[in-house]
């Protein structure tokens, strides 16, 4: 094993790298497209076609998730950007928490009509 280690720890799979990184997103939606009724039942796209069903919300579920972790990188980027002052990170996260407290706001209000 101690001979073979270097060469395996160089090599390793596109497939597990590219679902690893989408793990966090995966594990949020599997709640909303695979799972109902409180993770109770499976969603059904296809009825009475078990596999077609499972690999079309597969499909689905994987390609959102990818989307997710896309929409994440450039939300990331455009609210934290790495080569920011403090001072003015400061100031971006007080305006987040404003617009936050905001739309917290109006949904209390729009709930309360």
């Amino acid at each position: 094993m101690v001979l073979f280690g270097h060469a395996w720890r160089s090599q390793y799979s596109k497939a597990f790298q590219w679902s690893g990184r989408i793990t966090l997103e995966t594990y949020i939606l599997q709640f909303h497209l695979w799972l109902v009724y409180d993770a109770k039942q499976r969603l059904i796209y296809i009825p009475n076609y078990p596999l077609m069903n499972f690999l079309l919300a597969t499909g689905i579920f994987l390609a959102l998730s990818h989307w997710l972790f896309e929409a994440t990188i450039v939300l990331n980027d455009a609210l934290v950007p790495s080569d920011i002052a403090p001072k003015a990170l400061s100031r971006r996260i007080a305006a987040a928490a404003a617009a936050l407290t905001v739309l917290y706001a109006f949904v209390a209000v729009c709930r309360a009509i």
